[in-house]
């Protein structure tokens, strides 16, 4: 079976890991001998070099998405990690075991698939990770039918 998609899970969520940085920035200038307009310049210049783009960092776990048949099947690679503090350093390992499966049935609309594939996603999540973040919005812009269609003809 060939992936379709993968879809990383976060730490947490790009609001909260934008706090982070805020609070460890007014945290390493709270006692700088500086006027206020020179600490802001010094926060921007250091927003500027150390800031980091938070989806490419801190994801705790990924789930590839399959397609048998009309079953979207979902394979999760996790770490071994149980505490996820901001900047860890993950080491992915496979779980061959399927994730979560979800039939998707051809009167459903492709709205009404990515809910069901959503909902199996949350399920899982829930149960392994809750507080953790992830970003669906690019399952609607795949056509879940039209690959389910083309599974059964081949």
């Amino acid at each position: 079976m060939t992936s379709i998609i993968a879809i990383p899970m976060y730490r947490v969520s790009p609001q909260k890991w934008e706090e982070e940085f805020e609070i460890i920035l007014d945290k390493k200038y709270q006692e700088f001998d500086a006027t206020e307009e020179q600490i802001e310049k010094y926060k921007e210049r250091t927003r500027k070099t150390e800031y980091y783009h938070w989806k490419y960092n801190d994801v705790v776990a990924w789930i590839e998405l399959y397609l048998d048949f009309s079953v979207v099947k979902a394979r999760a690679f996790t770490t071994n990690i149980k505490r996820f503090n901001r900047g860890f350093r993950p080491i992915y390992k496979n779980n061959s075991k399927i994730a979560f499966e979800v039939r998707i049935n051809k009167n459903k609309s492709n709205n009404e698939i990515v809910d069901d594939i959503i909902s199996g996603i949350e399920s899982w999540k829930n149960y392994y990770y809750k507080n953790r973040w992830i970003d669906y919005s690019f399952l609607s812009s795949v056509s879940w039918r039209d690959l389910v269609e083309k599974a059964i003809k081949s």
